[in-house]
């Protein structure tokens, strides 16, 4: 039997939320905050795990993970105090390489 989540809340893009996919099943499209893409999702961020919470992965298409990481390096990490390193638990290709 497939159960399917809750709604997940999508940005605020005037669009409905979209119903979660099935359990198990991975997000087959870009998930770009500032827009949407219907691309598919090749590569990944995943955030460190802040105190009880599960490490936070987004997944993207490459033009999307390029703008997210540049825009991390370029407009976030100058006026941070963080390290790059405290930012990412994984980025890169979805299956590694």
């Amino acid at each position: 039997m497939t159960t399917v989540k809750e709604k997940t809340r999508t940005p605020d893009t005037g669009f409905p939320d979209v119903e979660a996919l099935p359990e198990g099943a991975p997000n087959p499209r870009c998930q770009w905050y500032y827009g949407v893409c219907t691309d598919a999702a090749t590569h990944h961020i995943t955030r460190p795990a802040v105190g009880d919470e599960e490490p936070e992965a987004n997944t993207y298409c490459q033009r999307h993970w390029v703008l997210q990481m540049a825009r991390d390096l370029e407009v976030h990490m100058p006026t941070c105090t963080g390290t790059v390193d405290s930012h990412y638990a994984g980025y890169g290709p979805i299956g590694g390489t």
